[in-house]
């Protein structure tokens, strides 16, 4: 956790909610719309650090989520790639490299890593490439 120092100090210098002018107010609790404790401290600029524990733990999620699908759609790439090469140089395993990446892409899909929409167009294109390349084998 970073202390930011006192409250009214990081009000006053915008970094409370993205304000940049003093026009957000003070520390008056009072003030309408205005929440006494951020939910998110600005410390640097484009770096945020959260207070609350759901946030922190929000973030968390989030970063393990994102590693994950970076990984799965780094995957994807990887099997295109495999499938297309392979239908390319005419081997015997492209049906095999194809239906694998046809899986993969359902899969991602199904799981919400992309869109359904795009795995269909992205199945769709490798398909054609695959066919376009096994016919001038």
């Amino acid at each position: 956790m970073v202390h930011v120092g006192n409250y009214c100090d990081v009000a006053k210098a915008g970094q409370v909610h993205g304000h940049a002018d003093d026009s957000y107010g003070g520390c008056d609790i009072g003030e309408p719309g205005h929440y006494p404790v951020p939910a998110v401290v600005r410390v640097d600029p484009g770096n945020f650090v959260a207070n609350i524990k759901s946030q922190i733990k929000r973030n968390r999620q989030n970063e393990k989520r994102h590693t994950r699908n970076k990984a799965v759609r780094s995957e994807l790439k990887t099997r295109v790639k495999r499938a297309i090469t392979a239908a390319e140089q005419g081997e015997e395993n492209a049906a095999d490299a194809a239906k694998a990446a046809i899986k993969r892409l359902d899969k991602a899909a199904t799981k919400g890593i992309i869109h359904k929409n795009a795995a269909a167009r992205r199945k769709s294109r490798l398909q054609k490439r695959i066919n376009k390349a096994s016919a001038q084998a």
